[in-house]
């Protein structure tokens, strides 16, 4: 079992199982080298009006780690099967804690999963459970799948998983999250346990979570900003600290913390995209942005239109996210002044290209790969790859989103390569020295929007709240208590690896008991046939990169994988 760095103290696990309260543990997300996989697992502890003790074990999300991982391997499994292929992600393996029909106990002898509950549908906190059924399916287990909770748009695009859509039915039913209202409590938990969902702003119903028992509440963050003209915003979106009655803890996502003075807003981002496509009337503009990013998305569209440009939805990605946009409620017209179908696609530009009905000056191209995933629309320019944009002097290709971490490098091959080709690339760096203005702004907040999260908060209940950041290595998590710090937070309790207990009860906050670390499984994409695309899995300790970069999870931990609950 691999230990915390001794340099961190620890204090010895004062929690009985009937006291009141809340352990909370970041299984993966806390990374020292890099960010992704989100996953936290959280047991409440009540008292029910008979004074008997309830218990309920949830989890908050199971996202992908190892976003461009791009590795092939050859992989010989304990069964003498031999796997070959590409990695797609790391996930943390929840089996452990899924009940087995035929015992009804779980394989670990721990307590089930009440619920799993999925903030939003970036890949690093979505697709887990789907993965995790594909694995159940190849492996033959037989395991009961908790029910999934998220926002209507979150499990629109849980459908819209490639691996969610081959798994079969009864599998495809048991990861279809169950919709819940902004706001309304997760059923079934305890007379005495309430979590809530709340709306905040992300990407289209992301949601933060509420957790209460009568020993106090805790609130987690989740990925959230604040952006008042974000698209497709819910109403009683917000970030605000405030008026959260006995609230204890606030566990804190954010990897934008050391960001300080005011953020840019869609707006200002929409003004400087209209810049750039005024200054460029002669010549193919195309935006780059993240494929579920439809806040960006109606953005760009936007700009487009209000300088008298085409606007095009280039790859499958985005016409299904922006179809899901829809399916979720809300109005492409209403928010774009335009219908989502009267945007063309890839394949009508072409034809409108070659029948002469337009010209490719006459468009705005709205493609994925900000983060130089491959085969995306970025990639295929840069490789000279791409059906009908060619990179050279008549071009402006811009990447709105800012570089994360864990894809600096391959971001700045791409854009160096398109570059080399004769294009003119605009990065977010890159506009501001142009005099454009800000072309990029995170979904996570900032030093003031924190500032200003926490000022809602009466005085003396944000002296007592205890802050945990909880998302990123070291540096990431130490601007966060830096931010925390000028917030305005007087108890800070960092997580800088993950498998660390965070206790909350009548007698504080504090951590708990030996770290304990999961076991994880790596996808493995074995068809050579996008089209019809397959998957086996393996150990962690099969793609040594991951494995190293998750230092210090234990690719092999203990058997009994107990944590200490």
């Amino acid at each position: 079992m691999a230990n915390r760095p001794t340099q961190i103290q620890r204090t010895p696990n004062a929690l009985p199982a009937r006291d009141d309260g809340i352990v909370f543990t970041s299984l993966c997300g806390s990374n020292p080298k890099d960010i992704g996989g989100n996953c936290l697992l959280v047991d409440l502890y009540g008292t029910k009006s008979d004074g008997t003790s309830e218990h309920a074990r949830i989890l908050i999300d199971n996202g992908k780690y190892g976003f461009n991982a791009n590795a092939d391997i050859r992989y010989r499994k304990g069964n003498g099967k031999s796997v070959e292929g590409e990695v797609e992600g790391a996930f943390v393996d929840i089996r452990p804690w899924l009940v087995d029909p035929k015992t009804g106990v779980t394989p670990s002898g721990e307590p089930k999963i009440d619920a799993i509950l999925i903030t939003h549908a970036h890949q690093d906190h979505l697709p887990g459970p789907a993965y995790l059924a594909k694995m159940m399916q190849v492996e033959h287990q037989d395991l009961v799948i908790p029910p999934i909770y998220s926002s209507s748009y979150t499990a629109e695009q849980m459908k819209e998983l490639s691996v969610f859509k081959r798994l079969p039915e009864e599998l495809r039913d048991a990861v279809t999250p169950v919709v819940v209202k902004p706001g309304s409590a997760i059923p079934d938990l305890g007379e005495s346990i309430s979590v809530k969902m709340q709306p905040v702003n992300h990407t289209p119903g992301a949601r933060r979570v509420l957790m209460s028992t009568p020993a106090g509440s805790w609130l987690h963050t989740a990925d959230t900003k604040s952006d008042p003209t974000q698209p497709f915003r819910e109403p009683g979106a917000t970030m605000s600290f405030g008026g959260i009655p006995d609230l204890k803890v606030i566990s804190a996502d954010s990897t934008s913390a050391g960001k300080t003075g005011p953020q840019p807003s869609e707006t200002d981002i929409g003004r400087t995209l209209s810049r750039i496509i005024k200054d460029n009337g002669d010549k193919t503009v195309v935006v780059g942005v993240l494929g579920t990013n439809m806040g960006r998305v109606a953005t760009v569209v936007r700009a487009a239109l209000s300088e008298g440009r085409t606007p095009v939805l280039d790859g499958s990605s985005l016409r299904t996210n922006a179809k899901s946009v829809e399916n979720a409620g809300w109005s492409w017209e209403e928010t774009c002044g335009i219908e989502r179908r009267d945007i063309p696609d890839r394949r009508r530009v072409q034809a409108l290209l070659d029948d002469g009905s337009l010209k490719l000056s006459d468009l705005v191209v709205i493609t994925t790969g900000s983060f130089a995933q491959p085969n995306t629309g970025l990639d295929l320019i840069a490789s000279g790859r791409h059906p009908f944009v060619t990179a050279g002097a008549d071009v402006v290709v811009v990447n709105s989103q800012g570089k994360i971490p864990n894809v600096v490098e391959s971001v700045t091959a791409m854009e160096s390569k398109i570059a080399a080709a004769g294009a003119l690339m605009i990065n977010p760096e890159k506009s501001v020295k142009l005099g454009y203005g800000p072309l990029h702004r995170s979904g996570h907040y900032g030093e003031e929007e924190l500032k200003a999260a926490a000022g809602d908060m009466d005085p003396d209940v944000r002296e007592q709240v205890t802050f945990v950041p909880v998302h990123g290595g070291p540096d990431l998590i130490a601007k966060n208590v830096e931010a925390a710090h000028v917030a305005g937070f007087k108890n800070i309790l960092d997580l800088p690896v993950n498998g660390v207990e965070i206790t909350m009860d009548r007698d504080g906050v504090r951590e708990s008991g030996e770290p304990h670390l999961p076991n994880m499984f790596v996808a493995v994409q074995t068809s050579q046939d996008w089209r019809y695309p397959r998957w086996d899995f393996v150990p962690l300790k099969a793609v040594p990169s991951l494995a190293e970069s998750l230092t210090p999870v234990d690719p092999e931990p203990e058997a009994s994988l107990a944590l200490g609950r």
